[in-house]
Parts: C-alpha cells; structure tokens; sequence
C-alpha cells in the first residue's frame, strides 16, 4: 500500500501486487487528480507568506523549546527539525505524516503548518439518521482513526436493521454510546478475521 504522500490527500490510498500493477494504479490515480495536484503547486510552491521552515521555527520559538527539546516532542531526530527549519523548501519532501504529528504537537492544523489559507466548504447536510452523528463524536472521544469512523459507519448503514433489531425495545432506532463501541468492537474483530 502507498500511503503518506501527497496524492492521498486527494485520492484513495493505492494497494497494489507487484511493480507494473502500482504503475498502473499510481497512472490512473494521477490522471482523475492531476488538475487538484496542479492548482496546489502554486499555492505550496509560491513564496508566498513564510515558508514551511519559518513558520517551524516560529511556532519552536513561540513554546519557547530548544531545539533538541521539540525534536523529541515532534517524535524527530535533531538534524532533521534543523533541516526543516533552516533550508528551504523545495530542498526536502517532508512527509505530510511528519507535519501532521507536528502540528498535532503544537496544538495547530496542518494547514496553519503548510501556510494555506482555510478551505471554503459547502455547508454539510444533517444526516437523517441521528445514529450517524453520533459515531464521529464517540469516535473523537474513543481517538479512532478516520478509517474506523467509517468502518463503523458503513457497516452500521449497510446492516443497519439488524443491528437496531439486536436493541432492546424501549431503545429502538436510537443508538447509545456503548452501542457504537461494540459496533466498532464487532468492525475490528471482522478486519482481524479477514
């Protein structure tokens, strides 16, 4: 599986057999993404603002760490955080898994490391299942991955009868807490099958 690039944050990560099948795949994945690819190069690429090592080294500064000190914080060796706070950008192809557990550990989003500006979004649509609301707040509480929220979530909206058949009656249709942990439990216990 190719994860930890750039292209997973517009595409699936891609599995593959053998070398030519993720040529094959990484092609096709490349050509339903490439214009999103190619309109991020100016954004990432621009000079514009501070760049990613200044924008580090602000945050370090900020918390007051020394250098050594957020190395061990961002889980990094020293050399590299040096590396990331002093060349520049183009030099190095900093992994977006690195930058996210930095972020992580500075309290900021991602995007306030990569300098991009907020994304606008369409307004969500409330689901019409209150179950599905749900699963993501037990999920933020239970620290679940975004891959097991939707495991949860699928499984639930494809064997959703049954699984409202298995409640008690005064509970019917409406899922607890401990509901969707066990779902999840039963989700987890299935991929451990597999």
């Amino acid at each position: 599986m190719v994860t930890g690039g750039l292209l997973n944050l517009v595409d699936e990560p891609i599995v593959y057999a053998d070398p030519e099948d993720l040529a094959v795949r990484l092609r096709t994945s490349l050509e339903g993404c490439i214009d999103r690819l190619r309109g991020w190069h100016p954004v990432l690429s621009s000079g514009r603002g501070d760049s990613i090592a200044q924008r580090l080294l602000q945050f370090r500064k900020q918390m007051n760490w020394s250098l050594p000190e957020a190395a061990i914080k961002f889980g990094i060796s020293v050399r590299h955080l040096e590396a990331l706070e002093t060349r520049p950008d183009a030099y190095h192809n900093v992994g977006i898994v690195v930058l996210n557990r930095i972020a992580e550990v500075l309290g900021v989003g991602l995007a306030d490391v990569l300098g991009l500006s907020p994304v606008e979004r369409a307004p969500l649509q409330t689901p019409t299942d209150p179950n599905v609301g749900l699963f993501e707040l037990v999920a933020r509480k239970q620290g679940w991955s975004a891959e097991s929220l939707l495991d949860v979530r699928d499984h639930y909206l494809t064997d959703k009868e049954a699984i409202v058949q298995r409640l008690p009656k005064k509970k019917r249709g409406v899922l607890s807490e401990e509901d969707v942990k066990d779902i999840h439990e039963q989700v987890r216990q299935q991929k451990f099958v597999l």
